[in-house]
């Protein structure tokens, strides 16, 4: 007796059913197997976008420090400067006040230098103008004293003197000697504008020569005014003083006991020659 065997027939899509439902976790695994291939990339990605900006951070925080310190050093360079500025400002200050104070100094030394040259040429001046020219101080200017008239030696009656000729002269004598008194004549005469010694030295002289002057003392010579005592026989006048070859005096004032001149060159006066012999 057979036995029959039931047969199974298998439907071609239920032999698919695995396959398929295999697909979707393989893509799913594929899938996140990608994803955790990029997740990788963005944490190495992550890493390296940390590392520099933790240099880029570095780098400024050092950017900074290095500008505060240039900032620094320049601060202290400029103090530095400012400082050594002030003190040679201060140094060149002091140094010019100095200078300053010698210079008022030597300028007081120079006026008084100057004024003690001026002193000594004043009486140089005068010191040389009362010197004649054979360096002897001129007497001052007084009227000469009326020599003694010699009386005649008066012979008794009895003894007669011999004829002679000595009383003649004796008598003649003190006649010659004495001026008359009402000739004598004392005069001062100025005259202004006088340039140096050597033109008073030759008005000294000029007026020394001239005929109506008996006796001549200088009294004064500064600041370029010239005055000396003459005796005359009769008073000068300016037409007396105008044969001066040494320049023109002018007349500014004239009366009985004192004339007023002034010196106008008209050319180079020659000093008289002082030399002793």
């Amino acid at each position: 007796m057979s036995t029959a065997q039931p047969t199974m027939s298998v439907h071609p899509e239920a032999e698919g059913e695995p396959e398929a439902a295999s697909d979707p976790g393989r893509q799913l695994a594929a899938e996140l197997g990608r994803l955790r291939e990029r997740l990788t990339a963005y944490e190495r990605l992550d890493g390296q976008l940390e590392a520099m900006i933790a240099q880029l951070t570095d780098l400024l925080r050092g950017s900074v420090e290095l500008r505060r310190r240039t900032h620094q050093e320049i601060t202290a360079a400029l103090t530095r400067c400012e400082a050594l500025i002030n003190a040679d400002r201060e140094a060149h200050q002091r140094l010019l006040e100095t200078f300053r104070a010698d210079l008022a100094v030597l300028r007081q030394r120079a006026s008084a230098t100057s004024a003690t040259a001026a002193l000594l040429q004043t009486q140089l001046e005068e010191l040389a103008f009362q010197l004649d020219a054979n360096g002897h101080v001129p007497a001052p200017a007084t009227p000469p004293p009326a020599q003694p008239v010699a009386q005649p030696t008066v012979q008794p009656t009895a003894q007669p003197a011999p004829p002679t000729v000595q009383p003649a002269a004796q008598r003649a004598q003190p006649a010659a000697q004495t001026p008359p008194p009402m000739t004598a004549h004392s005069q001062l005469v100025v005259i202004q504008n006088v340039p140096s010694v050597a033109v008073a030295l030759t008005l000294q002289q000029f007026l020394g020569s001239l005929e109506p002057v008996t006796a001549m003392a200088a009294r004064e010579y500064a600041a370029g005014e010239l005055r000396l005592e003459v005796e005359t026989r009769r008073p000068l006048t300016a037409a007396d003083l105008q044969g001066w070859p040494g320049g023109r005096l002018a007349l500014v004032e004239q009366s009985l006991d004192r004339i007023v001149l002034r010196y106008a060159p008209d050319s180079p006066v020659t000093p008289p020659d002082t030399r002793r012999p």
